[in-house]
């Protein structure tokens, strides 16, 4: 019966995600959703139908994301308004995971001290005129 046990022990471990020891990744690949560029504004977002999208300024930094379950933060140097930085986060880990950066991204504190900007997206015009 113990080994019985210890067999299924081991085949939880074998099958369960193991917890994240590196929950980074490229800026090519979690930023690719991002514009090369941002200046701040809602100006050069497109407001998707129904979405809350925020923008941030903190520190040296500046960026936007949409606010829901999952998505993507894309983070941009204040000054020179280039991608510097993203970051994936979702309700359900990946690989043990709920947020994976990569590049520069702002800290906890820089997130406690910033301004947001907020702007509720409304439904899509589908009345034929």
């Amino acid at each position: 019966m113990k080994r019985l046990a210890l067999v299924t022990v081991v085949g939880l471990l074998a099958v369960t995600p193991a917890a994240c020891d590196d929950c980074h990744g490229s800026l090519k690949d979690l930023g690719s959703s991002c514009p090369a560029t941002f200046d701040g504004t809602f100006d050069q977002l497109s407001c998707r139908p129904y979405s809350t999208q925020r923008t941030f300024a903190c520190d040296d930094l500046i960026g936007f994301s949409e606010v829901g379950y999952a998505g993507v933060t894309c983070v941009y140097d204040a000054s020179s308004h280039s991608l510097v930085g993203a970051e994936h986060w979702s309700d359900i880990p990946d690989n043990g995971c709920v947020i994976r950066t990569a590049g520069k991204v702002p800290t906890l504190s820089c997130y406690e001290r910033a301004t947001y900007q907020n702007r509720t997206c409304p439904a899509a015009n589908t009345s034929a005129d």
